[in-house]
């Protein structure tokens, strides 16, 4: 079974200067067994879920 975990961050300020920025990562432990598609099928749509949840205008660029 495919260990799949998927983290977003936003900040909103870094407490004194004001910035936006956010990203989202998504880490995928599967076994060489595993099918492919169907392992990054699912991740694909956890982060869609949390993506979707996450209202437009917190939805900032990534930093680096």
């Amino acid at each position: 079974m495919a260990h799949i975990s998927v983290k977003m961050t936003t900040n909103e300020s870094d407490g004194e200067n004001p910035f936006k920025v956010g990203s989202y990562e998504i880490e995928i432990r599967a076994g060489l067994d595993e099918p492919l598609d169907e392992v990054i099928a699912e991740a694909s749509e956890r982060a869609r879920v949390l993506l979707d949840k996450l209202p437009p205008e917190k939805r900032y660029q990534r930093l680096i």
